[in-house]
């Protein structure tokens, strides 16, 4: 049978399943500024899918599929966004705290404790439900804790605590 007599899925009605969309389980915390950040990649995904819906060549049409696969996944994520205000929490470390510490070897690192969806170690951006957040989460400058990690655990000092602006 020819493809020209076969019925394209139109891609405005997939189902989350046939997008194979991950599930988002739990509310996804975000700072003020990570809220920011996925508003702008949310409208930015809307413009995208805008651009390609009218696409017509194979290539064009899988870039459609993808790019309407980000929005619902973007639009999942702002749907179950819980924004925290991090000064709340002016005297303890808490989420969206920056926290700096010093490490047995007197090595200085700082941290910023983020949700998932804005983690990144590289960046010293830390997932709040990670083994380093719950050392440091509720303790104040001058505390010490045990950070549990797979290559042995390390002792940290709080050197300082600071919740940026919005």
């Amino acid at each position: 049978m020819s493809r020209a007599f076969t019925k394209e899925p139109d891609e405005d009605r997939l189902t989350d399943e046939q997008l194979n969309l991950p599930s988002i389980e739990g509310p996804v915390l975000l700072s003020p500024a990570g809220l920011a950040r996925l508003e702008t990649r949310l409208a930015e995904a809307h413009a995208n899918v805008a651009r390609l819906r009218d696409a017509t060549s194979p290539d064009e049409r899988l870039a459609y599929a993808r790019a309407m696969r980000e929005l619902r996944i973007l639009e999942q994520q702002r749907a179950a966004a819980v924004v925290i205000d991090p000064a709340q929490h002016p005297d303890t470390i808490a989420f969206g705290a920056r926290v700096t510490v010093e490490d047995e070897d007197g090595k200085s690192h700082t941290y910023t404790l983020v949700g998932e969806t804005e983690a990144d170690p590289v960046r010293g951006l830390i997932n709040v439900k990670s083994p380093l957040a719950g050392a440091l989460l509720g303790q104040r400058v001058g505390d010490t804790v045990t950070w549990r990690r797979p290559a042995g655990d390390t002792t940290l000092e709080i050197t300082s605590i600071e919740y940026p602006e919005a």
